[in-house]
């Protein structure tokens, strides 16, 4: 009996680290390819010399990667005014689209950062929920596709605990008791961060990439 005790435990511990696993966002492997950077010098160079407007990479670069970051973020709850800034600030020194390239796969980095810091919260405010944490006659603003970006991370962190308790009262509504919407919020969320995680490399560039295209019009896609 002992000796099966003693199997089952390495086993357990496995499997806390495989769900633990899935419950954080695996960043390390985006990074652009010499490949991807000579796709992308092929794509524009057709764009800039046979595309019917004629215009230069260096002419709409800021402009696609202010598409590009919308494309990440187009209800504006991931990143802040200050790091937009800071992209387009980079942006607008580099000619040179692997450069380019570069800026683009760090802002998806601080966009996966801050989308697991996102979920962490909710998370923990799901697993500690009370009825008391949900009396609030505060208006919330689901939609901020058409405000201005936020500056500081305490508004971001609080416009997340809005939004997920807001998420808990509509299940409430729907006459669920507290415990089950919390539960059935916590499973959006993680089937929200498992099909985050199904990102590949090749997603981000191609979002990227598209932007670039889609500057020269709307119905140009690489």
């Amino acid at each position: 009996m002992k000796k099966s005790i003693l199997l089952l435990v390495p086993l357990l511990l496995l499997l806390v680290q495989e769900v633990s696993a899935v419950e954080v966002i695996k960043l390390d492997d985006f990074s652009y390819t010499k490949n991807q950077v000579a796709l992308a010098d092929e794509v524009i160079k057709i764009l800039e010399e046979d595309h019917f407007l004629k215009r230069s990479f260096g002419s709409v670069q800021l402009e696609a990667f202010d598409l590009y970051l919308e494309r990440l973020d187009p209800n504006k709850n991931i990143f802040l005014s200050s790091e937009l800034n800071r992209f387009k600030e980079e942006i607008t020194k580099k000619r040179d689209i692997e450069d380019n390239l570069k800026v683009a796969y760090d802002a998806f980095k601080t966009y996966g950062k801050r989308y697991q810091s996102r979920y962490d919260l909710q998370v923990n405010f799901l697993n500690n929920i009370s009825e008391n944490d949900l009396r609030s006659s505060k208006r919330i603003t689901r939609d901020r596709s058409k405000t201005e970006r936020l500056n500081v991370i305490e508004e971001l962190e609080g416009s997340w605990h809005d939004l997920i308790v807001n998420d808990v009262i509509q299940l409430m509504l729907s006459g669920n008791s507290v415990e089950e919407s919390a539960e059935k919020t916590l499973k959006r969320l993680k089937n929200q961060l498992n099909y985050f995680n199904q990102t590949r490399n090749e997603d981000v560039f191609n979002i990227y990439i598209n932007s670039i295209s889609s500057i020269y019009g709307p119905h140009t896609s690489y």
